[in-house]
């Protein structure tokens, strides 16, 4: 995983500061967008890999948010003083449920634990015509911009991508993703060979044209993920 954008929903000014400081400290390139209450998170139109959310909220429920949001979050980390809701918190995308009373360390060691197991799952999720999904990184081949549209190429299909850009995918790709042109992102574990300096040609055998201004860049990279294999 690239970027780690992480959303926090909290209305307490003094604790939201303290988990903040928490998440500073992780290991990762991590990207922290702070929310006072549920609506100001509902009107972003960000997509996150994970969200710490209190569920006592002075205008909305949290757990009752946590069902409207599935498509923009990847990961859900209940953070709440409220112990009798756990069983009805727990859904599809929720990773923990965790009490306030926690000091900062046991904090940090919890939330440091489940992005490492975020960071080594490595994958994107994206919602398409029919439902919202994770795709391994490693399973996709490229991800382009047809006709308004954005499309995800996997080996053998062809997925829409709704509510998307590139622009809003790429900081969520690993650093095996570079791009070929302005309108097509390509993974690198999948590029067979590049041919007359301007076609790259697939493991699977499709191709994609490699533009003058990325060139340079693509070809280096080519050489960094072979002597990094």
């Amino acid at each position: 995983m690239g970027i780690l954008r992480i959303g926090i929903v909290e209305d307490d000014l003094n604790y939201r500061k303290m988990v903040v400081k928490q998440l500073r400290r992780l290991p990762y390139d991590v990207r922290i967008f702070e929310y006072g209450c549920g609506s100001d998170f509902i009107k972003s139109d960000a997509h996150f890999e994970l969200l710490i959310l209190d569920i006592v909220l002075p205008d909305i429920d949290g757990i009752a948010l946590s069902k409207q949001i599935r498509t923009k979050v990847d990961s859900i980390i209940f953070l709440t003083s409220t112990s009798d809701r756990i069983q009805e918190a727990f859904g599809i995308n929720v990773a923990a449920y965790i009490i306030k009373d926690l000091d900062e360390d046991a904090l940090y060691n919890r939330l440091e634990l489940i992005c490492r197991e975020l960071n080594t799952s490595a994958s994107l999720r994206v919602r398409t015509k029919s439902c919202a999904m994770n795709i391994p990184l490693d399973d996709i081949y490229k991800i382009s911009h047809e006709s308004r549209k954005i499309f995800l190429y996997t080996e053998r299909k062809k997925l829409q991508i709704l509510g998307e850009t590139l622009l809003s995918i790429e900081p969520r790709l690993s650093n095996s993703f570079v791009r070929a042109n302005r309108s097509s992102i390509v993974n690198m574990r999948h590029v067979f060979t590049v041919e007359n300096g301007d076609h790259v040609v697939m493991d699977n055998n499709s191709d994609e044209y490699l533009s003058r201004n990325e060139r340079h860049h693509f070809l280096e990279s080519i050489v960094r993920s072979a002597n990094n294999s």
